[in-house]
């Protein structure tokens, strides 16, 4: 098992971009039944939100305080890679 540093946090969105997210990930809206990885191109939601994060690093964003978010999963799933 791998060191994840973000295990005991739990990955929160803000809800005026959860129809977006869930429509690019296939545990979301946009790919249940069939999921194409040209429009649906993350397979979990925190997949999209892990990307997000490293964009925002590598952009030196600052963190902006969201108080309407929504629950997609607790951090410690970044510690596996599921496909399913």
């Amino acid at each position: 098992m791998s060191n994840n540093p973000f295990a005991a946090f739990q990955i929160e969105i803000p809800k005026k971009y959860q129809d977006s997210v869930k429509k690019f990930c296939k545990t979301g809206d946009g790919g249940k039944d069939k999921w194409n990885p040209e429009f649906t191109p993350f397979h979990r939601q925190v997949d999209f939100w892990y990307m997000a994060f490293l964009i925002a690093v590598n952009k030196e964003l600052e963190p902006v305080k969201e108080t309407d978010t929504y629950n997609a999963t607790l951090a410690h799933i970044l510690s596996s890679d599921s496909k399913s």
